[in-house]
């Protein structure tokens, strides 16, 4: 599997590392007033289009073992389908359908099979001039690729068009056609975005540049020029909103409901996206403002008690505020353990952002490690955070240390309170009262 695919690869976070590469990109042509061209690729119908000839050439040119090509050769001959339809009171169902092209979708296997067919795509890809970042990154970027959700990347919209023609040609090789409908191109001039009809690749596809005020989704993220941070904080807030409502309205145990809330729709943003922490603490309020209104909490109880586990006798609730600056953490210190050369350029364009002033992942990662008591520590290819105390906590240790801080820091909130902290606190300290104090609450 090539570099640029990353999809289907192990430990690869491949849609946030791809929006870190992109968003990087984007940045790099903003700040510096430099010209550059994109294009979004949506190929149509693909694991529905690849010849399973295509897929045997494949093998042989990556000198799998032969076994493995008789394998996938004899699974391949015997896929098939049939088609059942209810007539009257009997149900008519058709021969066997053999598949002449084609990978069946929800299994394991066929990801690698298509990534492993558009191989081809990549290299021609990867041949491409283009677009070169400056000293002292001094590398190219051609493209991201993630399955089939493919960006081109080129110094002018002339050189873009010469490769998006190549890609198409390699992609008819494999059986592969682009959805027009779904591609976009963009052309940027000294960081404004130059609007024109259409462009052209071939002779019949013919593909719309992205207009002023428009957006492309990529990879789940709202983009124009750059990612479109705010709009992608309001339709994930509207939706986020709009699912509590459902929640703590239906007849589910308080228990579901959390964690039905712990899992929302604004996580999968919050690695690539930059937002303000006023924001987020105005939707950890809106988050209570839903359970009162649907008698889950007094408007006048404890609000650090939500956010405890249950064992402790809070409501095991995540705040999303400290969720966000947990992530963000989490994200500078997978920049420096990640030895993918791409995100190699990410992490050389944020230590340049933040010697020159700019608000780079690697500053907010180390302003909100610092309201834990964590100083990071940031060098490849480990990066470490160490405690105020002088202990060292990696990677992998980080998230269970995080939630310990932000625990032992709730109970003390909890502990100064006169009411409810009171009667928490005195529990908490009962010998006569064992660890099935609070089991009722699960």
């Amino acid at each position: 599997m090539q570099g640029e695919q990353s999809g289907a690869k192990a430990n690869c976070s491949g849609t946030i590392d791809n929006l870190l590469i992109h968003r990087m990109v984007c940045q790099y042509s903003q700040r510096g007033h430099r010209n550059l061209s994109m294009a979004w690729i949506d190929v149509k119908k693909a694991y529905d289009s690849v010849d399973h000839r295509w897929l045997e050439q494949m093998f042989y040119l990556h000198r799998f073992p032969r076994w493995i090509d008789d394998v996938i050769t004899r699974l391949s001959a015997k896929w098939n389908s049939k088609i059942a339809a209810r007539i009257v009171k009997r149900m008519e169902t058709s021969e066997r359908i053999r598949f002449s092209k084609g990978l069946p979708q929800g299994d394991a296997l066929c990801p690698r099979l298509f990534t492993i067919s558009i191989n081809p795509l990549a290299w021609k890809l990867r041949a491409s001039e283009g677009y070169r970042l400056s000293r002292p990154i001094s590398q190219k970027v051609t493209d991201l690729l993630y399955i089939d959700d493919l960006m081109i990347y080129a110094a002018s919209q002339g050189k873009l068009q010469v490769v998006m023609s190549d890609a198409r040609m390699a992609m008819e090789d494999i059986g592969l056609a682009c959805n027009e409908r779904k591609c976009a191109v963009a052309d940027v001039k000294r960081a404004k975005l130059e609007t024109s009809d259409e462009s052209i690749i071939g002779e019949e596809d013919v593909i719309e540049s992205l207009k002023k005020g428009s957006q492309y989704k990529f990879l789940g993220i709202l983009e124009n020029v750059n990612h479109e941070d705010n709009l992608v904080l309001q339709n994930a807030e509207k939706v986020y909103l709009d699912r509590l409502s459902v929640l703590w309205s239906s007849p589910l145990s308080d228990y579901n409901k959390v964690l039905a809330t712990n899992l929302p729709a604004l996580t999968y943003f919050m690695w690539t996206q930059v937002w303000t922490i006023v924001d987020l603490q105005r939707l950890d309020i809106e988050t209570r403002k839903v359970m009162v209104v649907n008698g889950a909490k007094h408007p006048l109880s404890s609000t650090d008690l939500l956010y405890l586990p249950r064992k402790l006798g809070g409501r095991g609730l995540k705040s999303i505020e400290r969720e966000y600056k947990t992530i963000k953490i989490k994200a500078a210190m997978n920049l420096y353990s990640n030895n993918d050369p791409a995100i190699h350029l990410v992490r050389q364009f944020e230590e340049k952002a933040a010697r020159t002033g700019s608000r780079p992942l690697l500053k907010d990662a180390e302003s909100y490690a610092k309201q834990l008591g964590l100083r990071l520590e940031f060098q490849y290819p480990q990066s470490v955070g160490v405690t105020e105390a002088g202990n060292v906590i990696d990677r992998k240790k980080f998230s269970g240390w995080s939630k310990k801080v932000n625990q032992s820091r709730g109970c003390a909130e909890i502990e100064s309170e006169r009411w409810q902290g009171k009667l928490i606190a005195e529990r908490w300290r009962d010998e006569d009262v064992d660890e099935e104090c609070f089991a009722w609450k699960d």
